[in-house]
Parts: C-alpha cells; sequence; structure tokens
C-alpha cells in the first residue's frame, strides 16, 4: 500500500487499515474506537511466522494467516509465491522493537473519534482470565464502545511495507 518509508506514508497505511480493513468511518455514523496508544510485544521475541531461514512455509503458518487476514486467499497465495512478501510478513514477528507512540491525531476523521489508552492500563480490564467478560464491560461502560485498536510500527522491504493491526473484541472470548 505504501512505496516509501516516511512517517506521513506510516499515518497513510494506518488509515487504509482503519478504513479498508476494519471498515471504521465508512458509515452513516460516527465510529467510536479505543486505541492502544504503544504497541507492546506480546510473544516475547518466542513467536515467528515461517521458517524463513530455510523460506518454508507450513500448512500452520498458512491456517494462522488465514484466520489473522480475515480468510483473504488472494493474500495467502501471493505469500506463497512472492518470496519479497514472505520477507516483509517475517519481518512483523521478528522485528517488534521501538514500536513508536501513534499520534492519534493523525488519524482523526470526522467520522471515526478516537480515545486513547495505554497498554498496560487495557490489560488491566482483564486481570483474570475467567472475568474476560467484565473487562470487555469495564472499557464499554468507561469508552462508551468496544472497539479497541493497536498498530505495530510499519516495516519496509522493496515495494511492500506491513504493520501488525490488532482488534480484538468481546467476540472473539
Amino acid at each position: 500500500m505504501s512505496f516509501s518509508q516516511t512517517e506521513k506514508d506510516d499515518y497513510e497505511l494506518y488509515s487504509l487499515i482503519l478504513t479498508e480493513q476494519l471498515e471504521l468511518g465508512i458509515g452513516t455514523e460516527k465510529d467510536k474506537i479505543v486505541f492502544i496508544e504503544q504497541f507492546m510485544d506480546e510473544f516475547d521475541g518466542t513467536y515467528h511466522i515461517f521458517d524463513h531461514e530455510n523460506d518454508s512455509i507450513t500448512k500452520s503458518d498458512l491456517s494462522l494467516l488465514y484466520s489473522m487476514t480475515s480468510k483473504d486467499t488472494t493474500f495467502l497465495k501471493r505469500v506463497v509465491k512472492e518470496k519479497e512478501l514472505r520477507e516483509v510478513v517475517v519481518q512483523l514477528t521478528s522485528d517488534k522493537t521501538a514500536n513508536p507512540k501513534i499520534k492519534v491525531d493523525l488519524l482523526r476523521t470526522s467520522s471515526i473519534e478516537i480515545e486513547t489508552i495505554p497498554n498496560k492500563k487495557y490489560n488491566s480490564y482483564f486481570k483474570k482470565l475467567r472475568l474476560i467478560n467484565r473487562g470487555w464491560n469495564g472499557i464499554e461502560r468507561k469508552y462508551g464502545t468496544n472497539k479497541v485498536v493497536e498498530f505495530s510500527k510499519v516495516n519496509y522491504h522493496e515495494q511492500f511495507a506491513s504493520a501488525y493491526c490488532m482488534r480484538p473484541t468481546n467476540h472473539i472470548f
């Protein structure tokens, strides 16, 4: 989606993800979201997609990508065929350091209202795993929505750009 490596282009990519992938701010009503200010590596560097040293893709890699990309089979076919695309996807799981604090003012539009929350505060709503619904209820009471979004930094490789986007909802749990 983006061909250069500037902060301005990072935010254009983030905006495209919000509108085209997450379909926020495109309806007649204003969407309200809670935005986690800074992506934190929840995998602690222990999770990698693909065996990038041998450039191999397992069925479990493809299954994970299938579920994480809202069943985008076109993307999966491209990942299998295009080594450059695989390399940029690998960066998402192998390079999660120095993620910037997102400047939400650059993402606000007349059709998207954004509240911010630090990662630590977001996680505090879910202290006990068995009380997940209570956490979502708390977020909805405090912020007036259960739509939560988080972005990683944008990684670039040749003509490709990638960013991790998390959109947890109470429907997942």
